[in-house]
């Protein structure tokens, strides 16, 4: 009788087991078979670098560093500092108009020969300006979404990838997938959700993570007043993207004027959202999918 107890707890145990192993191989192996063209390593917490990633091995004219993925950037390619640009040596490539709060100056622009993404992606010959001096503080370069224009992108913070696919890949994957429709590629990954029976507008944001020293914790980040009350009020808020409830998310509130103003945001989906789900980004039919 001890004999077939024994038996029958190590039977259970390599079941588990099983069970694990085959649930974790489940998930990968639907993203290894869904056809994607390239697959990029994202890197968390590298060197202990704050915000804390997702960051991509780049390399420019042969010399390596870790490029910060900001889908914040829209419109941008990517970004290097003024000493990332005199460490390469990087030749001036002419004089340009740049604007900011609506004042004009003058900006010397550089030649990038060669900028290649996880030995995956390379971009040729791009002209850009010197990485504005508050986001130097904190990264040497900094990797926009246009870099990818010629794909859609499946982001995995649980597996640590980005997965590259052809536009008109059929990504059989998202099926039961929440979808809604994104309002401007341009500037960010901008689309609408609702709180409190009120709709606001919301941005899937890796660059607006909020990080607590003291508890040791990445909080995403709402906008304003109204909506920072709101929050605080409720403690643990409930949001709905076209029609699905999602509840848990740990938020910060910002209410300073001078990082509120002009922005036409209400909510930064960062860190903890994406911890969470995995998201498909369809640029050609101007959808976000979120993992279901």
């Amino acid at each position: 009788m001890t004999r077939t107890i024994k038996y029958l707890f190590k039977l259970k145990y390599l079941l588990v087991f099983f069970v694990a192993f085959t649930s974790c191989n489940t998930l990968k192996q639907n993203y290894s078979n869904a056809g994607y063209e390239k697959e990029l390593n994202l890197v968390f917490n590298a060197h202990g670098q704050y915000p804390i990633g997702p960051y991509i091995n780049v390399t420019i004219n042969d010399k390596a560093y870790m490029g910060f993925f900001d889908t914040g950037n829209g419109n941008g390619i990517f970004d290097i500092k003024q000493q990332v640009i005199d460490e390469l040596n990087l030749e001036i490539a002419g004089v340009a108009v740049g604007a900011t709060a609506g004042e004009k100056y003058a900006v010397i622009v550089y030649n990038v020969p060669e900028f290649v993404i996880d030995n995956s992606v390379i971009i040729f010959n791009r002209n850009i300006e010197p990485m504005l001096e508050q986001f130097a503080k904190l990264y040497d370069v900094i990797i926009g979404l246009s870099a990818f224009d010629d794909y859609n992108i499946l982001l995995s913070y649980k597996q640590q990838k980005m997965y590259l696919f052809a536009k008109n890949q059929n990504a059989e994957f998202i099926n039961g997938w929440t979808s809604v429709d994104l309002l401007d590629w341009d500037k960010g990954l901008y689309f609408k959700g609702i709180i409190g029976n009120k709709e606001y507008v919301f941005c899937l944001d890796t660059g607006s993570s909020y990080y607590s020293a003291n508890k040791n914790d990445y909080y995403d980040v709402v906008l304003g007043k109204e909506l920072s009350e709101y929050i605080i009020k409720e403690n643990d808020t409930t949001f709905e993207i076209s029609g699905r409830k999602f509840k848990g998310n740990k938020f910060y509130t910002a209410i300073n004027q001078e990082i509120i103003e002009g922005l036409p945001i209400d909510l930064f989906l960062g860190h903890d959202f994406l911890s969470k789900y995995d998201v498909f980004i369809d640029k050609g039919n101007m959808k976000l999918y979120i993992e279901k």
